[in-house]
């Protein structure tokens, strides 16, 4: 039987969301596949009533009974994610008969037709409140009751500006500015205009690269590159334009080539060009991790893009804006020593009284008193880690949607050993941004901490692999990891290039290797330096490890190797 042409039929919507979790961005996605069947379905059955985050967490993302939205997101998270994902979906398929649509603020999708909304005929839609799907009735409007609202709107208005006139004031707060005012921006543009096949890989492109929270991502020929900054606020942002061409190649392949140049001083900053790789269905994940390894090199903390916009702050100018306070936390771990940690913490607590949606400035600030619980550095009063979860909380709650900020809150649970919330925070956080392969690295460093070696050194390598410029702590937990599995050639000589490293975990590889080695010289430099950088692992090597939440079982085994380490220091 055909569905009559003034109603949408269940069947037609079920087939819709079918094809819809065959797509790309739903097909490798879990928990947005769970949440956009659960949510269809449910209307469908007319239970939007009981569409709320409470049920769609417990039913449908395998949170617990005791799930509480106020401090766990994950609904509001895959919202937005399934939102945006639909939206591009639509855009990329204009030819589907019907639209799956999730409006903001609302749990309940609407069914429309494709035909209706391309006629400009009010659309056919499923009621919310209705299995049946019958079309939303016309509002009747009744002048008499239009009047009686007027009125009482006006008399409250009255009501509302004599409280205003006559309430005492209260003191004024800061002025709160905008946060994103200076941070880089990219335009990413195709350079196959009328292609299909390169609007939707430069349309992934940019969507991984939005994930990046520390970089404004604009829509392709936006007039901000042309006219005014559309976030004005400070003479240090950066605008930065990535090209993306898919060239012809042989046997029905292309090759990719991209190209990212600053358009303030018109000069190139990078240039890839990728292997030849095939447009069908079959080729999927080997376009994926092309798009990983662009978003990876340009966009995560010690990336192209944050290196080259680094290069061009002036000397002095880290504290005159939220980027430069952003900046300065990444240089930290550059350093790890007091005097740059109180400086960028110091930057970041000041930014988030006079920013406080800056997602990004509370997640770094998570990891900041973290480093004064490990390693002692400018206490201030009250517990580290408790102000540390405090900070990843409030980033999460300004960015929900941000992978950095469940980073962080993976941070802070680990730190006080809260592991069924930790391992929680790490999958929101993957799955958030599964292109940023510091969080696929720092996930793995935690299992290797963990004492689940094998999984932990998978992931690193996978992290590893993809990332041009692989932050130190994170080669530092490979070649643990390799120690701790028996494979000491392999950590010896990945320990060898940390020559230089300041991060403690660093340090102590170079300990452990010079050791195994019966390397007398080197073992007693790298003792020596470890000493004299971080002198609460050597007073106490326990006690630091087990701040850093390590397994018990391999606290015993790098003791082991630690105190013949000191006794190679000891030596004359």
């Amino acid at each position: 039987m055909q569905p009559s042409p003034d109603r949408i039929s269940p069947e037609e919507v079920r087939l819709a969301l079918g094809t819809l979790l065959q797509s790309p961005a739903f097909r490798d996605a879990p928990q947005m596949r769970a949440f956009l069947s659960y949510v269809v379905n449910e209307t469908l059955e007319g239970r939007c009533a009981a569409l709320k985050g409470y049920t769609i967490a417990t039913m449908a993302l395998g949170r617990p009974d005791d799930f509480d939205p106020q401090i766990d997101p994950i609904v509001r998270v895959q919202a937005g994610r399934v939102r945006q994902a639909l939206n591009d979906y639509h855009v990329a398929t204009p030819d589907v008969p019907v639209i799956i649509q999730l409006d903001k603020g609302n749990y309940a999708p609407r069914f429309l037709r494709q035909a209706d909304i391309a006629s400009h005929i009010p659309p056919n839609e499923i009621r919310a409140d209705h299995p049946g799907g019958a079309p939303h009735p016309a509002p009747k409007i009744h002048f008499s009751r239009l009047m009686m609202g007027a009125s009482a709107t006006v008399l409250a208005m009255i009501v509302l500006m004599a409280a205003w006139i006559l309430w005492p004031r209260a003191p004024v707060s800061p002025a709160v500015i905008d946060h994103r005012a200076s941070m880089p921006q990219i335009l990413v543009e195709g350079a196959n205009p009328g292609s299909l096949d390169a609007y939707a890989f430069v349309s992934r492109v940019r969507n991984a690269i939005a994930r990046f929270d520390d970089v404004v991502t604009v829509q392709e020929n936006h007039p901000d590159l042309q006219g005014p900054a559309l976030l004005a606020g400070s003479e240090n942002r950066r605008h930065l334009v990535l090209g993306i061409a898919l060239l012809p190649a042989d046997e029905g392949r292309v090759r990719v080539a991209a190209r990212l140049l600053d358009k303030t001083t018109q000069r190139q900053i990078w240039s890839r060009e990728y292997e030849k790789v095939a447009l069908d269905a079959k080729a999927d994940s080997e376009r994926t991790r092309i798009v990983q390894s662009i978003a990876t090199t340009l966009a995560q903390p010690y990336g192209v893009i944050h290196a080259h916009v680094r290069a061009g702050l002036p000397p002095g100018t880290h504290h005159s804006d939220a980027y430069g306070c952003l900046v300065e936390a990444f240089d930290y771990w550059l350093t790890n020593d007091a005097t740059s940690h109180e400086s960028a913490r110091d930057c970041l607590m000041a930014l988030v009284l006079v920013s406080p949606q800056a997602s990004a400035a509370h997640a770094q600030l998570t990891y900041l008193h973290l480093e004064e619980f490990r390693e002692g550095y400018n206490p201030l009063p009250g517990d580290p880690r408790s102000r540390a979860l405090e900070s990843a909380r409030a980033a999460v709650r300004t960015g929900p949607a941000s992978a950095r900020a469940h980073q962080a809150l993976l941070a802070a649970h680990f730190a006080r050993h809260e592991m069924a919330e930790a391992w929680r925070a790490a999958g929101d956080a993957m799955e958030l941004n599964p292109y940023d392969t510091e969080i696929l690295a720092d996930v793995g460093a935690r299992h290797v901490q963990s004492g689940q070696f094998e999984t932990g050194l998978k992931m690193l390598e996978e992290a590893l692999e993809l990332n041009s410029s692989p932050p130190t702590w994170a080669t530092a937990f490979r070649a643990i990891s390799l120690y701790m599995l028996g494979r000491l050639d392999e950590a010896a000589a990945l320990a060898k290039g940390l020559e230089g490293a300041t991060y403690a975990p660093a340090m102590l590889a170079m300990v452990l290797s010079a050791n195994y080695q019966k390397d007398m010289p080197a073992c007693l430099k790298h003792y020596a330096q470890l000493r004299e950088r971080h002198p609460l692992i050597v007073a106490d090597p326990i006690a630091y490890m087990k701040r850093l939440n390590f397994d018990p079982a391999m606290i015993t085994r790098i003791m082991s190797s630690f105190d013949l380490a000191s006794g190679c220091a000891a030596t004359p």
